[in-house]
């Protein structure tokens, strides 16, 4: 279908089927061509600001990945660190030695095993 305008004033928009075209008045022709390139440079800036959009929403989606992650990290981190405190506060065997003045004023070395505990 071809779309073609004519010179003759107060004609109406009509289509012809003998030869498939749409006659119309050319300004009406001029009328709907304006109103095609507004509607194209409407669509690219709504093209443009979609592209903007999905791009801040990538980044926002990156930025929750890594708040996440660091949040797992943490929290591992946090259980790996109680685990190890728990650890240190069982009892347990050790040994010792030391150097030390009896009530009678004698020094005496001392070696030996012992419970050993961490109350805190």
């Amino acid at each position: 279908m071809i779309l073609t305008m004519s010179s003759s004033a107060g004609a109406e928009i009509r289509y012809d089927p003998a030869t498939d075209q749409v006659v119309m008045p050319s300004r009406d022709f001029r009328d709907f061509v304006a109103i095609k390139r507004t509607a194209q440079e409407q669509v690219a800036v709504l093209n443009d600001e979609l592209a903007t959009a999905r791009s801040e929403r990538d980044e926002a989606m990156d930025l929750n990945r890594l708040a996440t992650d660091i949040n797992t990290e943490f929290a591992k981190e946090n259980t790996r660190l109680r685990r190890d405190l728990k650890k240190a506060r069982d009892p347990g065997i050790g040994l010792y030695a030391g150097f030390g003045i009896s009530p009678s004023g004698v020094g005496e070395l001392s070696i030996g095993a012992g419970f050993v505990w961490k109350p805190f």
